[in-house]
């Protein structure tokens, strides 16, 4: 059995496009979704859904670029502690996550920022830039 692949997904910087490099790779995929965030966009949630059981939507509390990022850093870490080989991609904007990113890259572990230049220049495990 091959190493996971997690994508953490802020919902409020989701855009479909950051998704096409996912589709049909048995990503595993965590939405995290602010309190105030209620209704979601069908527009939005409707092309996730060929994720299958693979996707899970994560209600947070509070609301915000810092809150959702202290949400993801606490999933990344636990799935990390968990699966210490496998692959992280976030797509979220701001919230201070690049420090803690570069931190994990150096590392040896391969995470990224999705739709942003690799961390420092950091190649990921296959010694590709992703």
């Amino acid at each position: 059995m091959s190493d996971p692949s997690f994508l953490l997904i802020d919902y409020a910087s989701l855009h479909l496009d950051d998704l096409a490099a996912f589709s049909g790779q048995g990503w595993l995929i965590k939405i995290f979704v602010g309190a105030r965030e209620h209704d979601l966009e069908i527009a939005k949630v409707s092309p996730l859904q060929k994720f299958g059981a693979g996707l899970e939507y994560i209600q947070i509390e509070g609301d915000g670029p810092a809150v959702v990022a202290s949400h993801i850093a606490f999933y990344l870490g636990k799935l990390a502690v968990a699966n210490p080989q496998a692959t992280f991609r976030i797509v979220a904007k701001g919230g201070g996550l690049g420090p803690l990113l570069l931190q994990l890259a150096r590392q040896g572990m391969d995470c990224l920022l999705v739709g942003q230049p690799a961390i420092a220049g950091k190649t990921g495990r296959d010694g590709k830039f992703h």
